[in-house]
């Protein structure tokens, strides 16, 4: 027994060591999004709406990208575990092609969004600022493809340090940024939340240089000379990052798009709706970032113990990667909870969205726990290069269970009960929320057992 709690905290431990670097990464990233809500809504409602649907558009693209090169994570966690750095080195340099030739259709997509937004009822006024917005993010999109192709093969060699510490910098540059194009500074026109958009896209560029940077200078990742001889488009390689990639794109869309399509299926309910939507899914975001990190931490790991083929030691970090994120969910739970009102007085002074975003953060608190517990085995079974069938399992928990069953409480149209607003669309995630954790957990257990009876013969 002691034996067994030991190698349970060296465990731990190595995680802690990974997942720390990416949570303030990831804090930053997310932060730069809570920051333009936050400066946008000083300005005026109506930009914090725009800032809000804008976001609700623009999150489904940024996170396609970040789920499309998480496969340069695990290839090349399994690579770094086997020792074999040239493999690492193809694997980035095929990461990079995959984001040259989808960022262009990423960006063009952005500019149509003003249309979306029109037709599902959002104001005009409110449309016009978030077109602006996008169109400024849409410049953006090429810089954000390249730093996540960069970052997941960083990461996935076990460097989480350097990705956290250009992340953190990056988020001090966009406030300033913001600061001055929101609102007019040093002779500059304000621009109110389209402003945002300007700072976030020439931010993402400053992530690209500061990449380049680290692969060139870092004493780790030099070594692997990522950049020399550079090679073609090859298929084999190009095939294996998007077999593995699109399905984790998918699904991390999927999970990010019931969200945006929560926000506009209460668009029509008005801007202080909205409003208090959007605070509470900021809460959210932030929040996630906690078990989030925890989660590609266990893939990292996972994927290194099976790449130096350590079957029983992946399935013991995979375990307490799961440990860990439960005790998180709990801390997140009561602080939100028990915070709540503080919470949405950081965001807003406007005593209506105040009382919506309160009403949502008891739910936000809610879902932590199956929240928490579906991402961790989502990136244990990413650990083993199980990618499809959680890809089934979101679009059923989500598309299946949560919109439907969230849709016909807020109208009302559940027999003897009365339409709930948008508390109907919040019971309805933690409800899917709680199939996913279910559903992705069993799915964890008979992965890792097929693995271990493969193992032993």
């Amino acid at each position: 027994m002691p034996n067994t709690l030991q190698r349970w905290r060296q465990e731990a431990l190595i995680l802690g060591r990974l997942s720390v670097p990416l949570l303030i990464g990831q804090l930053a990233q997310t932060g730069m999004g809570a920051t333009d809500t936050i400066m946008a809504g000083r300005y005026s409602a109506e930009d914090l709406a725009a800032v809000a649907v804008g976001q609700s558009l623009w999150l489904p693209i940024l996170i396609f990208f970040v789920g499309l090169f998480s496969a340069t994570t695990t290839l090349v966690a399994h690579s770094n575990g086997a020792g074999n750095h040239s493999i690492i080195k193809q694997i980035t340099q095929q990461s990079l092609w995959i984001a040259l030739f989808t960022a262009p259709f990423a960006a063009a997509a952005l500019l149509y969004s003003e249309h979306i937004a029109i037709a599902m009822g959002v104001d005009l006024s409110v449309a016009t600022i978030m077109d602006n917005y996008m169109t400024y993010l849409a410049f953006g999109i090429p810089a954000a493809a390249i730093f996540f192709a960069m970052r997941g093969a960083i990461e996935g060699s076990g460097q989480t340090r350097p990705i956290m510490l250009l992340s953190l910098g990056c988020f001090l540059a966009n406030i300033p940024l913001n600061y001055l194009l929101i609102f007019g500074k040093l002779g500059l026109p304000a621009l109110g939340g389209a402003g945002c958009g300007i700072a976030t896209s020439t931010v993402l560029w400053i992530q690209v240089i500061g990449v380049i940077l680290i692969c060139q200078r870092h004493h780790k990742i030099k070594p692997l000379c990522l950049f020399s001889h550079w090679q073609k488009p090859l298929v084999a390689p190009i095939k294996q990052l998007l077999n593995l990639g699109i399905p984790i794109a998918l699904t991390m869309v999927a999970e990010i798009s019931l969200f945006s399509v929560v926000a506009l299926l209460i668009a029509p309910l008005g801007t202080n709706v909205i409003a208090g939507h959007q605070i509470a899914l900021s809460v959210s975001a932030i929040t996630f970032m906690f078990p989030l990190s925890n989660g590609i931490a266990i893939t990292i790991q996972t994927g290194h113990c099976l790449g130096a083929k350590q079957y029983q030691r992946a399935k013991l970090v995979s375990l307490v990667g799961i440990g860990i994120g439960l005790m998180l969910a709990f801390i997140n739970m009561a602080f939100i909870y028990f915070g709540r009102e503080a919470i949405a007085g950081f965001y807003t002074v406007d005593d209506a969205v105040l009382a919506v975003a309160t009403g949502l953060l008891v739910y936000t608190a809610i879902y932590q726990i199956p929240d928490t517990l579906q991402i961790s085995a989502t990136h244990a079974l990413r650990g083993y290069r199980d990618t499809k069938m959680p890809l089934a399992i979101v679009l059923f928990s989500y598309w299946v269970i949560s919109v439907p069953i969230g849709w016909c409480l807020t109208m009302g149209k559940f027999e003897g009960f009365e339409p709930l607003g948008a508390a109907g669309m919040w019971i309805g995630l933690v409800i899917g929320l709680s199939v996913a954790a279910c559903l992705q957990s069993w799915r964890f257990i008979i992965i890792c057992r097929r693995q271990l009876a493969i193992a032993h013969g």
